[in-house]
């Protein structure tokens, strides 16, 4: 199932099969099924299957793998059953599986998590639980291959348009936002460097 640039799936409608959005999108009811989004994502339903976007908040349920270009937020009243991969995260609700963000993990409230951790900053609030193995800034193992997969993800759901094409809503938006491909290639770059910095680091420390 399509949709053209973003919406909404009401409480109560059920989909079967993969969704792709052009744009945001909110996620209400409940998707079996991949979910691929260009814009910001929203589940307050229930989704199974892996989820990709630039980035996502969730005060629903997932049970699935998720791949988030920016930030990740699972809130108080979330849960996640899957591994998440995603450039920064902060979880305040329940997450049964692995955690890697690229840049740094916040772990507030009420957290739950049960998998191994591996970020470059950690912040875990005292009332936190965590079951799993923590890896923390230079300790992290094989950041550039952790990194290249990533990337690697990221080009398959959403690869660089191409030079024949005609720009897709190039140049700053009607707010001065800058357009998606832009922001896009400059979190791209950003996330290179710090894990660039962070080969470099380790090579120091051998």
């Amino acid at each position: 199932m399509e949709s053209g640039t973003g919406g909404l799936l009401s409480t109560g409608v059920v989909v079967t099969g993969g969704l792709f959005s052009q744009g945001p999108m909110t996620i209400a009811g409940s998707v079996t099924g991949d979910v691929t989004c260009k814009g910001q994502l929203y589940i307050t339903g229930h989704v199974v299957g892996k989820i990709t976007a630039p980035a996502v908040e969730i005060t629903g349920s997932v049970e699935g793998d998720i791949t988030v270009l920016g930030t990740l937020r699972i809130l108080a009243c979330a849960e996640v059953k899957g591994d998440v991969t995603a450039g920064a995260a902060t979880v305040a609700g329940r997450l049964c599986g692995n955690l890697s963000a690229v840049e740094s993990a916040t772990l507030t409230g009420q957290a739950r998590v049960t998998g191994d951790i591996e970020t470059e900053v950690l912040s875990v609030e005292e009332t936190v639980a965590v079951v799993g193995y923590l890896s923390v800034g230079r300790s992290r193992v094989a950041e550039s291959e952790t990194q290249a997969a990533f990337e690697a993800r990221l080009r398959a759901c959403f690869p660089a348009p191409d030079a024949a094409d005609p720009p897709q809503g190039g140049g700053p938006d009607e707010e001065g936002e800058p357009s998606y491909d832009e922001a896009y290639e400059a979190r791209r770059l950003k996330l290179k460097t710090a894990a660039d910095k962070l080969k470099a680091q380790k090579g120091k420390g051998k």
